[in-house]
């Protein structure tokens, strides 16, 4: 299991890349990428009892 310190760190880390990927498929709405990038890290923090640390 991730702590909350590590994924605060996994969050700094990546959140601006996933987002700049959600808002080409969004075709630049901005509001829709952010939308997608939360949603993404709520799953990534549901998940988290079965994160291996292997990605």
């Amino acid at each position: 299991m991730i702590t909350e310190q590590e994924f605060t760190n996994i969050y700094n880390l990546h959140a601006s890349k996933i987002h700049r990927l959600c808002l080409g498929y969004a075709s630049g709405n901005n509001e829709l990428a952010k939308e997608w990038l939360q949603e993404t890290f709520i799953k990534v923090w549901k998940h988290r009892n079965s994160f291996k640390e292997k990605s």
